[in-house]
């Protein structure tokens, strides 16, 4: 009998009509692939055909990519009932039943969180014209399509086998397995829930993103430019290039030691520290009570970004702090070579792998639960499972009870990453000229003195783009231009073009349609539409 790490690994994918906002995509075609075998399936029942297929199938890994959020709700039908582990409303793997053993289905975007098309290999995704895909055109395209399709899953397929050839088929997404690997060559501890709930509280925060100007921006003299920066891997530099707490902390004072990782103090805050209003991380708070990490207290005091009055509290780790410095080197230096080699596939994996060691450090098991979805016919409660408020619709209903899983991490280590990164960014805005606007580990300015030619180099600050003029209108809400063109935009969770950022910038409130509908685990949908202004 084959073990787990034996079981065959299956990829599917599915064409729909393409995504025009308030229509519902409806599926015509789909592929499966077992990595020697390929079939394929057009017309209204293409989706029950598969499943036939599949059913005769010794028991697999089925992936798709974005599964989760997608196809995974055209098979739903065959997944009814098992048990699922769902992420943020994505479902991460759940169950099909087949004759020679229960199939693992898998949304692959889970452990490779990039578009597929990022991958350049010769056998990569391939490119087409969507409006083929309409149903007035599409048996003419019938065989381009039918390859697009075919390409979609031999790629994916590829790339899935390398992944858990490399760190396991057990592994269910890129968190686990990159702390799998830092777990490999560094020791921590992990905390129990009250160290957890205190730290997390007061002491853990996200990057820091903040608009220094706002609207139609020009440089102060004419042909002089803005310029855009970001670090070098910034979240590992952080973890390499400093210290970090990895046990509990061994005592509490009002004065600051060598040993003080975190702090609580009082006093005025010249943008330095952050706190959250109403869900937000603000940084113009001008005077009050800071919980803040070392690494931003003293980058804060270096430029006399903060004025203090008092210290509250100070939070220290004798003996209990180190670098990640062999982890953050092996995976840089993995990246490196494969670069170097032309692998593309293990280039990618090895750079998401480094990039997400630290959010897990933060995971929070309050949050976890144990899932199932049913028909809106079954219930549940007597087992034991509760519906879920919001995902409880006329199709499905989502059940839910708390998870056995409590496990934590050591989010003091998590909380030092982040402030060790915001610091980061703190002194390059200290040091720049004109700083326009930030966004984590990127900085929009007139100069950086802290950038350097060498941009291979792990936690340098590179020029990535210049601009003679910047349409700034909110948070994650802007458009960077040199005379017409667009060379950098960021537009999250709205679809806008350049152009449409300019207007609002000007006063203009764009209609902001998607065109993809929101698939809703209860078997709903809708179809975003927002209203973008300055914000």
């Amino acid at each position: 009998m084959k073990n787990a790490e034996q079981k065959p690994i299956y990829t599917f994918d599915v064409e729909t009509d393409p995504f025009k906002h308030g229509r519902v995509p409806r599926a015509f075609s789909c592929g499966l692939f077992d990595g020697e075998n390929y079939w394929d399936w057009w017309g209204d029942d293409c989706i029950v055909n598969m499943m036939s297929q599949l059913e005769g199938m010794p028991g697999g890994y089925l992936y798709a990519h974005n599964g989760g959020r997608f196809d995974f709700y055209y098979i739903m039908p065959w997944i009814l009932g098992s048990p699922m582990r769902i992420i943020n409303s994505r479902i991460i793997s759940a169950e099909v039943e087949g004759l020679y053993g229960k199939h693992e289905v898998r949304d692959s975007f889970a452990i490779m969180p990039f578009a597929l098309s990022k991958y350049k290999g010769a056998d990569g995704k391939l490119e087409i014209d969507i409006k083929k895909l309409e149903a007035k055109c599409r048996i003419k395209h019938k065989q381009e399509i039918l390859e697009y399709l075919k390409r979609d899953c031999t790629s994916l397929h590829k790339l899935v086998s390398r992944f858990t050839s490399e760190f396991g088929s057990k592994i269910l997404t890129i968190g686990t397995a990159s702390m799998k690997e830092l777990k490999k060559v560094h020791k921590f501890v992990n905390l129990d829930e009250s160290e957890d709930t205190d730290l997390r509280k007061h002491y853990y925060y996200g990057g820091r993103v903040e608009c220094f100007e706002k609207g139609i921006i020009y440089p102060k003299r004419k042909g002089q430019t803005f310029k855009v920066y970001d670090v070098n891997s910034m979240y590992p530099h952080a973890m390499a290039s400093v210290r970090h707490p990895i046990g509990k902390a061994t005592h509490e004072t009002r004065d600051i030691e060598d040993s003080t990782m975190f702090l609580t103090v009082t006093g005025k805050n010249y943008g330095a520290f952050p706190t959250v209003q109403k869900g937000k991380i603000l940084f113009d708070v001008p005077y009050g009570t800071f919980h803040v990490t070392r690494h931003e207290y003293d980058v804060a005091i270096e430029f006399g970004l903060f004025e203090l009055d008092s210290v509250e509290r100070c939070v220290n780790y004798d003996g209990r702090t180190e670098t990640f410095e062999e982890f953050v080197n092996k995976f840089y230096d993995l990246r490196r070579a494969a670069d170097h080699d032309k692998d593309e596939i293990m280039k990618l994996f090895y750079k998401y792998v480094l990039n997400s060691a630290y959010g897990k450090f933060g995971q929070n098991p309050d949050n976890y639960k144990e899932y199932t979805i049913t028909d809106a016919n079954t219930d549940l409660r007597n087992d034991g499972w509760e519906p879920d408020r919001i995902e409880h619709g006329d199709c499905y209903v989502v059940w839910t009870k708390p998870t056995r899983d409590t496990s934590r991490y050591n989010v003091a280590t998590g909380a030092s990453i982040t402030g060790a990164a915001r610091s980061i960014l703190l002194r390059a805005i200290a040091t720049s000229k004109r700083p326009l606007y930030c966004d984590t580990d990127s900085l929009v300015c007139s100069d950086l003195p802290l950038a350097v030619k060498d941009a291979s180099r792990l936690g340098a600050w590179k020029l990535e783009a210049e601009c003679d003029s910047a349409a700034i209108a909110g948070r994650k809400l802007y458009a960077l231009f040199m005379g017409e063109k667009c060379v950098k935009q960021a537009n999250k969770g709205v679809a806008v073009t350049s152009t449409d950022i300019w207007n609002v910038c000007l006063g203009d409130i764009v209609e902001s349609k998607r065109d993809a509908p929101s698939f809703k685990l209860d078997g709903s949908y809708n179809f975003i539409s927002r209203r973008v202004r300055m914000t």
